[in-house]
């Protein structure tokens, strides 16, 4: 197997214990978990892109340009694919109410009625072509479906894969470029 394909393997694994530990101690169900566990989740991409991107870059020091980011972007490949497929995992078996619970947490937020309606208007207003002939109820709505939908295991296989590949594919270029032009001259 090569380097770049386990330094994958290995942050993936990483990131399912992380999720696995907030799943046992309780913090799981907590409303911020999922902005922490996103947070960690870029980090822990940024970081393996980042050491699958230098040390290959250390082994083959007339290494291409391309070879660079080729190393980055199969690094997030696995990593997206395993992580994909632990986030469709853990809502269809591991913890199969915590998308119930999470959509009726983000649904409350969204009853405050006023707050809603000031927000709702604010888009409307920022953008008139976009929301024309909708008013702050149909955004709310939409809203609210939007929750439910994104929660839904089959549709966060699809969407976790895609973010992570574009945000890995984003990190490989920024991190080789970075490498290239700061950390290779120093």
């Amino acid at each position: 197997m090569k380097k770049t394909y386990k330094i994958g393997f290995f942050g993936a694994i990483i990131y399912i214990i992380f999720e696995l530990f907030l799943l046992f101690s309780g913090y799981s169900f907590h409303i911020y978990s999922s902005i922490i566990a996103f947070g960690v989740n870029s980090f822990l991409l940024l970081i393996i892109v980042a050491y699958s991107i230098i040390s290959e870059f250390n082994k083959n020091n007339n290494a291409s340009f391309i070879n660079d980011l080729k190393s980055g972007i199969q690094t997030t490949a696995i990593y997206s694919i395993i992580i994909a497929l632990f986030i469709f995992s853990y809502y269809t078996w591991i913890n199969p109410e915590y998308p119930l619970l999470k959509k009726q947490q983000w649904i409350e937020l969204t009853q405050d009625e006023d707050h809603m309606n000031k927000l709702a208007q604010e888009h409307i207003k920022s953008n008139p072509e976009l929301y024309d002939g909708k008013s702050e109820g149909d955004l709310i709505d939409m809203q609210e479906q939007n929750i439910i939908d994104t929660m839904k295991p089959s549709k966060s296989l699809p969407m976790t894969l895609f973010s992570l590949m574009l945000l890995g594919i984003f990190y490989s270029f920024f991190i080789t470029a970075f490498n290239r032009l700061i950390l290779s001259r120093i």
